[in-house]
């Protein structure tokens, strides 16, 4: 039997970034076994739009995973034919699972609620979020760090619960008015954790994708 959260209270528990932590530290050897339990596919149904958005060029595209956790969107990543990707996340014992997947080139401990201040502008030629925002409050610099990181012409790509986002419209929408970004793809609602029994088609999720414009 799994360890692991099981109720959507304790899944998503807020965005205090201490609580967080210690949950994810605490659920770092069951996370994939628990949520592939649950039908979760975003990891790769995302890894696959990436790619697919990007075009021809794609593998050489330099990917920053934001909230990587054990590593399962950065496998999903390299098994579709990325061959850089870096990763960061809260969580230490995460990290240490990802490490072991040996499908990242560097991996970093990082609250992104805060600037992902070790990080230049324009680093990577997309970032990739999946499964992580609900964590982090709308009024964090989160998305205007995402778009600085990632070069012009690169791509943003992000997953948000349908039940949070519309908590996130202001600031989306704010990139598209100051010329930061253009809307690339908002998908309808897709399956989030179809299989998990609080969620099934209660809670779903959304995949947004935004071009960087001219910096």
């Amino acid at each position: 039997m799994s360890v692991g959260p099981q109720s959507i209270a304790e899944i998503a528990l807020g965005t205090d970034p201490n609580a967080n932590k210690e949950m994810y530290d605490g659920w770092a050897q069951k996370y994939t076994a628990d949520v592939s339990n649950w039908g979760y596919d975003a990891p790769m149904r995302v890894a696959k739009m990436l790619k697919e958005h990007l075009g021809d060029a794609y593998a050489s595209v330099e990917v920053l995973d934001a909230g990587c956790g054990d590593g399962l969107h950065g496998e999903c990543l390299a098994e579709v034919g990325f061959a850089s990707v870096d990763g960061v996340d809260l969580s230490t014992d995460m990290l240490q699972v990802a490490t072991g997947r040996g499908c990242y080139r560097r991996l970093a401990e990082c609250d992104m609620s805060q600037p992902l201040s070790t990080m230049v502008d324009g680093a990577y030629g997309a970032t990739s979020c999946v499964g992580t925002l609900t964590y982090i409050p709308p009024t964090s610099p989160v998305l205007a760090e995402f778009a600085r990181v990632t070069s012009t012409g690169g791509l943003v790509c992000f997953t948000h619960r349908t039940d949070k986002i519309d908590e996130w419209r202001e600031r989306q929408d704010g990139l598209v008015k100051d010329g930061t970004w253009e809307l690339v793809l908002e998908t309808p609602p897709l399956p989030y954790l179809p299989k998990h029994p609080e969620y099934t088609d209660k809670v779903q999720m959304k995949v947004c994708i935004y071009k960087i414009l001219a910096k």
